[in-house]
């Protein structure tokens, strides 16, 4: 398995087959697979690979925006089952 940063949302992950991001990315950059169904492949059947950076910016900042939102709620879910389990001195 490769361990990598995302080029579009820069998460640091591990997987088994990294997707290629072009046009978002440079040789050698991989994406996550989610950033890959989400941004990559839209964008490609849209525009095909010769798309203006002016419109990858945007949508770079979507990806890491939704990744930001995406912690924050994971986070606030494990926060809700540790306030949900009961504590010995509760249960006596």
């Amino acid at each position: 398995m490769k361990t990598f940063n995302c080029c579009i949302c820069g998460a640091y992950l591990t997987e088994k087959w990294p997707a290629n991001p072009e046009p978002f990315g440079r040789p050698g950059q991989f994406c996550c697979n989610d950033c890959d169904n989400r941004f990559v492949i839209p964008v490609r059947i849209v525009y095909g690979r010769d798309v203006a950076r002016d419109i990858l910016e945007p949508l770079q900042r979507i990806a890491t925006l939704g990744r930001l939102v995406n912690k924050a709620a994971e986070k606030a879910q494990a926060f809700s089952k540790l306030i949900e389990k009961p504590t010995k001195e509760a249960r006596s």
